[in-house]
């Protein structure tokens, strides 16, 4: 029906306004599809958007799952910069039986980005405020459901405020989950390079072996992984599928899968497509060290990786988890998945979550257990 409508306007002559009607017209009909799919219908259920107020600034999070008492799984997306909200009906519904799923647009992202003053807030985003924000927001989620702990999934640049976190605070939480785990951020990035350089030299492309030859030593040994070669690095291993598996394109693919997000309007859509100046946490990140933590951790600790993802490479992050302590650890490679493999292979990611990490927490507060998908 839509590809007739689009050739009708397009033999008709109708014009730019009426092309544009027509896709804004697609986009909500497939934003309605979604929408009526994913409708939470159970009695205890909640599907709340909600701004509050965090770090003296006002922020956005998305709570759902088919029933409130069950534990908070709070998501802290990558990036930085990078909010998952428009993402998650790609994956989330296979999770919100067994947990309630906490959606957070970090401060400068997306929907918390227009919510302030970015003349106002910008300034503030650094490691130190990020990694406070983050507290306070395990706290009020901890008091608004009234559960002593929570668990917390740290994606990419959300793995640097998260394991450091339940560190610091394990009392908060029943698990930590950690998806394309960042333990060293140069030795992440040297490891890539390598992997993608060999790739490179194995299909024969010229034209990346001769870019990324360009560009060794990297990291930089005086900038690091700051500057114009990680742009390079990135471009390659997007177009070999390191970072979205099977695809060429990463930001047309995120694009193009945010586009129709439920829970983003265009206004929405416009700022999360902008610049919000996370460039500032650019020397801190090239800096991160996990090990600098210590070998020690008082809550269960649990990695998900994408086979295929090379742009933090699991084999690091798994290397990392033999060497420190905890109540309980796990490792799971998922196929057919890159960096985020929760998108890519939503199914078999959750799988992996409810069989062995929701476990860590008692059942619905009902003593039953936690619906299934």
């Amino acid at each position: 029906m839509l590809k007739t409508l689009l050739r009708w306007v397009l033999r008709g002559g109708l014009g730019l306004v009426a092309l544009v009607a027509l896709l804004v017209m697609t986009r909500w009909i497939l934003q309605e599809r979604i929408r009526v799919a994913q409708a939470i219908q159970s009695p205890p259920g909640i599907d709340s958007m909600e701004e509050v107020e965090v770090g003296n600034i006002k922020q956005w999070i998305h709570i759902r799952g088919r029933d409130r008492r069950n534990p908070i799984l709070l998501y802290l997306h990558g990036g930085p910069g990078t909010p998952m909200m428009p993402f998650a009906y790609k994956f989330q519904s296979y999770l919100e039986g067994a947990f309630t799923v906490v959606e957070w647009d970090q401060r400068g992202s997306g929907k918390t980005y227009f919510a302030n003053d970015p003349a106002q807030v910008t300034p503030t985003i650094n490691y130190e405020r990020m990694q406070t924000d983050a507290l306070d927001m395990v706290n009020l989620l901890r008091n608004r459901f009234h559960q002593q702990k929570i668990f917390l999934i740290g994606h990419s640049w959300g793995s640097m405020l998260g394991l450091p976190l339940v560190h610091a605070h394990p009392e908060l939480f029943y698990a930590y989950v950690g998806t394309g785990q960042v333990i060293n951020a140069r030795q992440n990035e040297r490891l890539g390079y390598e992997h993608t350089l060999a790739e490179a030299k194995s299909r024969g492309d010229a034209d990346a072996v001769k870019a990324l030859s360009a560009i060794d030593p990297y990291p930089d040994p005086v900038t690091g992984i700051v500057g114009n070669k990680m742009d390079v690095i990135r471009h390659w291993e997007f177009r070999y599928g390191f970072a979205l598996y099977g695809k060429t394109d990463l930001y047309r693919e995120m694009l193009k899968f945010a586009i129709v997000s439920p829970d983003y309007s265009l206004h929405d859509f416009y700022y999360f497509v902008a610049d919000p100046g996370h460039e500032v946490l650019d020397k801190w990140i090239d800096g991160f060290d996990a090990k600098a933590l210590g070998d020690d951790f008082q809550v269960p600790i649990v990695f998900i990786f994408g086979h295929n993802d090379w742009q933090v490479p699991g084999v690091i992050a798994e290397e990392y988890l033999k060497g420190i302590s905890a109540p309980a650890k796990g490792f799971y490679w998922v196929e057919k998945a890159s960096h985020s493999p929760m998108v890519e292979q939503p199914q078999e990611f959750a799988q992996i979550m409810i069989d062995h990490v929701r476990p860590f927490a008692p059942a619905a507060s009902t003593g039953e257990p936690a619906p299934a998908n």
